[in-house]
């Protein structure tokens, strides 16, 4: 398409209309669930469901140091902990966050 969502408020996926713009009404989730389904095997990869990018964008915004309080208001989740239930870091952001922290009595590990 020649258009670009741009900036405003609404549908991440509108659907097409005449004259190849996009709408402001959002796709059906069943169409983008499809669409995605369809892109991951012409990519090779494994299915998976559009939730599933929802997780792993949350967690990147994480990765990349967003805090847990500001990626709540992002996604719209009423509750902190709903969106710490989302986020898939593991042992490694773990181990960074420790090593943050110095103890005195510790030597620092460089």
């Amino acid at each position: 398409m020649a258009g670009v969502r741009g900036l405003d408020a609404g549908a991440l996926f509108g659907r097409a209309v005449r004259g190849g713009r996009v709408g402001e009404r959002r796709l059906a989730d069943e169409r983008v669930a499809v669409i995605l389904r369809d892109r991951a095997a012409a990519a090779g990869v494994d299915p998976f469901r559009p939730h599933e990018m929802r997780h792993t964008s949350l967690s990147e915004l994480l990765n990349a140091g967003a805090d847990l309080a500001t990626v709540q208001k992002m996604v719209g989740h009423e509750s902190v902990t709903t969106t710490a239930g989302y986020e898939r870091r593991g042992d490694a952001a773990k181990r960074k966050a420790a090593d943050l922290v110095h103890v005195s009595f510790f030597p620092r590990q460089t």
